[in-house]
């Protein structure tokens, strides 16, 4: 550690690219960069953020010293009361923390959170990230949205830290800002050890491992899936569809939407993987092979 706040100060003392200062989390991530090249990437990267803060707070202030006129949104004297974005958006909160916590409409998605120690630093706050466009993702399901589970998912932990710094969260947990007041359950143990939480569902792990895919039509109301908390980039099951050259791994969001439109579609697997896997991942959508496989078919 010693060591680099030392290469740290020479690299701002040389005028390289470098943040003046550096946060307890950026120390982890360069604790965890194996290289010199590696490290001062990531100051680079370090640097760029902080010059693009810099200018947007800029922007900021430049815009309030242009604003002369304060504009009063709601008038005093008006007969006709305008009802805005904020009260709906708290009474829709309020409609979607009592849906998703009856266990009569929702269906349970639990996110198995024990494999931190299988992911580097910035694949957890990758997860962190995921999981902020999940949860938006999951307001938006109509009309029965699922009832989000992170089980293994311990205070304390680098994972839980990153979780609190996405959404802002403290660590008060009595506080209106704590991260268990979000729309979804916290459980500290492993899914496996919530018998008495989940009752007498079926748990299905939904893993490309498995030993058996879904059929067509294929989905059960009344289980509850488990699906791995983890950002993997190495395991590519291309069963169902055409894929092209690049990229095959789908984040948490792509299968949120998957198991939402399949849950919505009593098990049409095709439209919801169709509906929600980007369209740059499939060959259908790329020209050039579109036009390789008209010239093969030609052949």
């Amino acid at each position: 550690l010693d060591l680099i706040k030392t290469e740290h100060n020479a690299f701002v003392a040389d005028g390289k690219q470098a943040p003046l200062k550096l946060t307890d989390d950026e120390l982890l991530e360069l604790l965890c960069c194996t290289s010199v090249s590696a490290r001062r990437k990531y100051y680079a990267f370090r640097f760029k953020v902080s010059m693009m803060r810099e200018a947007r707070a800029a922007k900021q202030l430049q815009r309030a010293k242009e604003s002369k006129f304060e504009v009063e949104y709601v008038q005093k004297n008006q007969i006709l009361h305008v009802i805005r974005e904020a009260p709906i958006r708290a009474h829709h909160d309020d409609w979607l923390a009592a849906e998703v916590r009856n266990p009569d409409s929702s269906q349970m998605l639990l996110v198995d959170c024990s494999h931190e120690e299988e992911m580097r630093v910035a694949d957890q706050k990758n997860l962190a990230k995921q999981m902020a466009l999940v949860l938006a993702h999951n307001r938006q399901m109509r009309p029965f949205p699922f009832h989000l589970v992170l089980t293994s998912l311990i205070q304390g932990t680098n994972q839980y830290q990153f979780f609190g710094n996405e959404f802002n969260a403290r660590n008060d947990p009595s506080g209106p800002q704590c991260l268990e007041n979000c729309l979804w359950t916290i459980r500290p143990e492993h899914y496996l050890e919530l018998s008495s939480f989940l009752g007498d569902r079926r748990v299905v792990y939904l893993s490309p491992n498995a030993p058996r895919a879904f059929e067509p039509g294929e989905w059960d109301h009344n289980a509850a899936y488990v699906v791995g908390g983890i950002v993997d980039k190495a395991i590519r099951r291309p069963r169902y569809l055409h894929w092209r050259a690049g990229n095959k791994t789908l984040t948490l969001v792509a299968i949120h939407g998957i198991l939402a439109t399949a849950k919505a579609t009593n098990g049409d697997w095709k439209t919801a993987l169709e509906k929600n896997i980007p369209a740059r991942f499939l060959r259908d959508h790329d020209p050039v092979q579109r036009e390789i496989d008209r010239m093969l078919r030609q052949v």
